[in-house]
């Protein structure tokens, strides 16, 4: 694998493992399962989001803590999560907001649909909050 230069805390998935990238070429494994999927790493590089796929084809977020010190998450978000009178699975596409203070991601609809969610950090209270086949987070100055 060829890597460019990295930010002092990256993140990335190798083999469906969650690595840390310590400099260019040169990874350190965290986890050894293989069954990640995608990784977001909060704006203040205190935690990370890591969708997993579990037994029976469920997905989950899990959060960690950073730095990291045990692969076992601070949070998990189970899915399906109910949205209206609907038990949508998590899709994906982890996005953190400028303040870290939630998580928003895609929830499976259909085939041509999905729906945004978001969950609060603190509370891990979760809302449906509109369908959505795409969504961007701006972060200030972009």
């Amino acid at each position: 694998m060829a890597f460019q230069s990295a930010p002092p805390q990256s993140f990335v998935l190798c083999n469906g493992n969650l690595c840390q990238v310590l400099a260019p070429n040169k990874l350190r494994q965290l986890t050894f399962n293989g069954t990640y999927m995608e990784v977001s790493l909060s704006p203040d590089g205190a935690r990370l989001a890591a969708l997993r796929k579990n037994a029976g084809d469920e997905i989950a977020i899990e959060v960690f803590s950073l730095p990291w010190n045990s692969p076992s998450p601070v949070a998990t978000i189970k899915g399906p999560v109910v949205v209206e009178e609907h038990r949508l699975p998590i899709e994906g596409k982890l996005m953190w907001p400028n303040d870290g203070n939630a998580l928003y991601y895609l929830l499976y609809f259909s085939s041509t649909s999905a729906y945004l969610a978001r969950t609060d950090r603190k509370t891990m209270e979760t809302k449906g909050l509109c369908p959505a086949i795409d969504f961007i987070i701006i972060r200030k100055g972009e």
